[in-house]
């Protein structure tokens, strides 16, 4: 979709102006499927680096109540 490495399930990709993990960037798009699968495959729900473009911060701006829901099920931090 955003041209990440499916090897690679923590790089950081440049989309504009702003800078994704792929599980940050399709929590953004509100992919949950995609989601699934990053995390089976290793990627974490939460992201240390980022202060506030977490996977979880991305799904609660972008209005994706159902992946905040599964974030949270799955360890992500709760106080964004």
């Amino acid at each position: 979709d955003a041209g990440f490495n499916p090897d690679d399930v923590t790089e950081f990709k440049s989309i504009g102006r702003d800078a994704f993990r792929p599980m940050g960037y399709f929590a953004w798009k509100g992919d949950l499927p995609m989601m699934r699968w990053l995390y089976v495959n290793g990627a974490g729900t939460r992201d240390e680096e980022l202060t506030s473009e977490s996977p979880m911060w991305a799904a609660a701006t972008s209005g994706h109540l159902e992946v905040c829901k599964w974030l949270v099920d799955h360890g992500a931090a709760e106080d964004i």
